[in-house]
């Protein structure tokens, strides 16, 4: 239980911090939208996706509070099609509209953590 509330409190916290981030340099939060500034800042200077860690956090945080053993194993397939099908796509898209600063960031930067 502690274990779950722990990665309640810093999923939730992390996907403010990085949706205040990405609002305070007026670009798209959803992955449909196209970014329009490439956010290096707060916590996108530890994870490219830091709004997919804590979402990865917050579903780890219910599986455990609910004691859901499935929904924890089956994470790591989620997490696989998540990049797969969305992650890889969006640095594809980043690496066309910011060029060089996208793939310098690429290389300083882990995709996760």
């Amino acid at each position: 239980m502690p274990l779950g509330w722990l990665a309640t409190i810093f999923g939730t916290a992390l996907l403010l911090w990085a949706m205040l981030t990405f609002a305070m340099r007026k670009t798209a939060i959803y992955p449909n939208q196209p970014a329009q500034e490439l956010v290096v800042h707060g916590p996108y200077r530890i994870s490219r996706n830091s709004m997919n860690v804590a979402l990865t956090a917050v579903s780890a945080s219910v599986a455990l509070l609910a004691d859901n053993f499935w929904m924890l194993l089956l994470l790591p397939l989620v997490l696989f099609t998540l990049t797969s099908l969305v992650i890889r796509r969006e640095e594809k898209h980043l690496a066309e509209a910011f060029g060089q600063s996208y793939l310098d960031y690429k290389t300083r930067v882990r995709r996760w953590l």
